[in-house]
C-alpha cells in the first residue's frame, strides 16, 4: 500500500466545516451528522461516541448530533457515551494543550485581527 493512501485511510471525519460570513471571512461551524444542519448553540447539540464499550487506546470518531437528531436517535439506538459539546470542546482543547492563557492571547489576537 502506498503511504499517501495509508495516510487518507487514517484520517479522520469530522463535523466541523467552515462557513463563509457576508465578507468572505470562514469561519468554523459544527454541522449534525444526522440532519446536515449548522449547530449554531453548543447547547443545542451533543458530541457521541458511538462505541459505548470501547476497548483502551482504540481511536473513536465523534458523532455531532443537534437536539432533534438526538431525541430521535436515543429512541432507536443503544446506550451510547455523550457529551455536550462545551465539554468535548473543553477535552479536545486540553488534550493539544491550549490552555487558558492561550485561548486569552488568541482572542485579543483575533480581536486585533478584526480591528483591520
Amino acid at each position: 500500500m502506498v503511504a499517501d493512501e495509508v495516510r487518507r485511510r487514517n484520517l479522520l471525519v469530522m463535523a466541523i466545516v467552515f462557513q463563509l460570513d457576508k465578507t468572505g471571512n470562514p469561519s468554523p461551524e459544527i454541522t449534525c451528522d444526522g440532519c446536515g444542519g449548522v449547530i449554531h448553540d453548543h447547547t443545542q447539540g451533543v458530541a457521541i461516541l458511538d462505541v459505548p464499550r470501547a476497548e483502551p487506546e482504540k481511536v473513536l470518531q465523534p458523532i455531532f448530533l443537534c437536539k432533534g437528531c438526538e431525541e430521535h436517535t436515543d429512541k432507536t439506538a443503544g446506550p451510547r457515551r455523550k457529551a455536550p459539546i462545551d465539554q468535548f470542546l473543553v477535552q479536545m482543547l486540553n488534550s493539544v494543550q491550549l490552555l487558558p492563557n492561550d485561548l486569552e492571547a488568541v482572542g485579543r489576537r483575533m480581536m486585533q485581527d478584526a480591528k483591520y
